[in-house]
């Protein structure tokens, strides 16, 4: 009897403990729930478009100028959601390409950035590269947009929903080894001076 009481009480000790290894298993991995969409759902980028922005002027700057006039390239787009009054989240995933030259590859800059508490209509993103970046590579502090390439996928739960993509040489951007990849080229909106120019026009950045 004593062992068949222990068999037992062994099983119920594992069948009360098996969520909270489903959870630590789950945490540890990375795992999250799927965000919710109805049948009716749909994404849809209206607008993508490639352009220049100014460092914004600040107050209290006691390193140089208040808002130097830097020149930031800029990619922004609008995505349209509908079919239910909200989406709990979505994955901007941007690829931005800049032309070298004909002596240089191109450098490829992607970008992962999830967006939050998404409502119905127009929601409005973008992503942004520092200056120092052309200065670098181009040894210029000029912003030539034409030489600019870009493409953007919106994604819910991993699956790809919506695609836009302009400029003249996108189809380079799913070739990476025929380019130079820099991964810390593109930066989020929420990292840049512009972070709360215009704060509550721009969809809602997810923290990690």
């Amino acid at each position: 009897m004593n062992r068949i009481a222990c068999f037992l009480r062994f099983w119920l000790v594992l069948l009360l403990l098996s969520p909270v290894f489903v959870w630590a298993q789950n945490t540890q991995t990375g795992a999250e729930e799927k965000v919710k969409v109805s049948k009716n759902f749909g994404v849809d980028i209206r607008k993508l478009e490639i352009d220049v922005e100014k460092t914004p002027k600040t107050k209290g700057s006691r390193n140089g100028s208040s808002g130097s006039g830097a020149r930031w390239l800029v990619v922004k787009a609008q995505v349209n959601i509908s079919g239910q009054e909200w989406l709990d989240e979505f994955e901007a995933r941007w690829n931005v390409l800049v032309d070298c030259g004909s002596k240089k590859k191109p450098i490829l800059l992607p970008l992962n950035t999830k967006f939050v508490h998404l409502e119905k209509g127009k929601n409005y993103i973008s992503a942004f590269v520092h200056p120092t970046f052309f200065k670098k590579y181009l040894d210029t502090e000029s912003v030539n947009t034409s030489k600019i390439s870009a493409t953007l996928d919106i994604a819910v739960n991993g699956k790809v929903m919506a695609r836009k993509s302009k400029g003249s040489k996108t189809g380079l951007i799913s070739s990476p080894a025929k380019c130079k990849v820099d991964s810390n080229g593109l930066m989020p909106r929420s990292k840049t001076p512009f972070a709360d120019v215009d704060f509550d026009y721009y969809a809602n950045e997810k923290i990690d």
